[in-house]
């Protein structure tokens, strides 16, 4: 038992495609996602109004509250000075 008198539990680490788990695989299966994501494409516009299609609205539930993440193309003077500066660092 550890100083701190709390018993600790130790899972053996399971790997899975991308990380290494420390969740014990014979209760895993009872663990949901949290996050249900739908992704799509739409274009911006001069208005505030983002426009979700169809499709993807139709997969959204009907009431509840949806965290939203707008992701834009780089700009280009970034992308340029990161293509540089990796070309530096590889000399």
């Amino acid at each position: 038992m550890p100083a701190t008198g709390k018993r600790t539990a130790r899972f053996p680490a399971t790997r899975t495609a991308h990380a290494v788990s420390r969740i014990d695989p014979s209760i895993s299966a009872n663990y949901r996602p949290a996050i249900h994501a739908i992704e799509f494409t739409a274009n911006l516009g001069p208005g505030r109004t983002l426009v979700i299609p169809e499709e993807a609205a139709s997969q959204l539930p009907k009431s509840g509250k949806a965290r939203v993440i707008v992701l834009t193309a780089d700009d280009p003077d970034d992308t340029n000075w990161r293509s540089a500066a990796y070309e530096q660092f590889m000399r």
